[in-house]
C-alpha cells in the first residue's frame, strides 16, 4: 500500500515538473504578457546580479595587485637599504660576485693555506 502511494507521488511530481517547462507552455498554448514580463524581469535581475559580482571581483582583484605593487617597493626600498649598510656596490649582481671568487668543491672546507700548513 505504501509503495502505491510513492510511486503515485512520484508520477504526481514528475507531472508538475513536466507542467511546469518552457516546452510544454508553449505547445499548450502561446505564452502569456505577464509571464512573458517576469521571465523577462528575472532575467535582467540575473545579468545585474552577475555584473555586481564582476565589479566586485574586479576591485578584488586591482586592490591586491595594488598591495603587492606596494610589497615588492618595499623589498626593492630594504634591498637598497642593506646593500648600503653593508658597502655593497648597486651595479654588483651575485653573478659578478661569485665569478671572483672560486668556490670549493662540494664537500670540502674553504680552508685558507696557512691553516692547512699549522694542522700538518
Amino acid at each position: 500500500m505504501a509503495d502505491q502511494q510513492q510511486q503515485e507521488l512520484r508520477k504526481s511530481v514528475t507531472l508538475e515538473k513536466k507542467d511546469t517547462s518552457p516546452s510544454n507552455q508553449s505547445q499548450n498554448g502561446p505564452i502569456e504578457p505577464g509571464d512573458l514580463e517576469a521571465l523577462t524581469q528575472y532575467v535582467q535581475e540575473l545579468m545585474q546580479q552577475m555584473q555586481d559580482k564582476f565589479a566586485n571581483m574586479s576591485e578584488q582583484i586591482l586592490s591586491r595587485i595594488d598591495d603587492m605593487s606596494h610589497r615588492i617597493e618595499d623589498i626593492e626600498r630594504n634591498v637598497t637599504d642593506i646593500s648600503a649598510q653593508t658597502g655593497l656596490d648597486s651595479s654588483s649582481t651575485p653573478t659578478n660576485a661569485t665569478a671572483t671568487q672560486s668556490a670549493p668543491p662540494q664537500g670540502k672546507e674553504n680552508i685558507p693555506e696557512t691553516t692547512k700548513e699549522e694542522k700538518q
